[in-house]
């Protein structure tokens, strides 16, 4: 059995570098806090926080003005809601 590797490389140009870094500081900043927040937990002898309620606290972080940057970095969590208006109607 032989192993092969591949190694590539991308080339954005610089506006889609610049979004790149900030969405990896961003998911970076996340998983940090998100580690810090479990330890708190784990040190206080509480259970470890699941899916949802981590959910909620990105949810928090992202509508604190301190970290109101998170909700303006594309795709950090952040789905947009859809309205009635922005949905599709389709006929049967």
């Amino acid at each position: 059995m032989s192993i092969r590797a591949f190694r590539f490389q991308l080339r954005p140009k610089p506006g889609t570098a610049h979004a790149l870094r900030r969405f990896a500081g961003a998911c970076r900043w996340v998983w940090n806090r998100a580690i810090g927040e479990q330890q708190r937990l784990r040190a206080a002898g509480e259970k470890f926080s699941g899916y949802v309620v981590m959910c909620r606290w990105l949810t928090a972080w992202r509508n604190d003005p301190d970290t109101a940057w998170l909700a303006e970095t594309p795709g950090c969590g952040s789905r947009r809601r859809r309205t009635a208006s922005s949905t599709r109607t389709t006929s049967a």
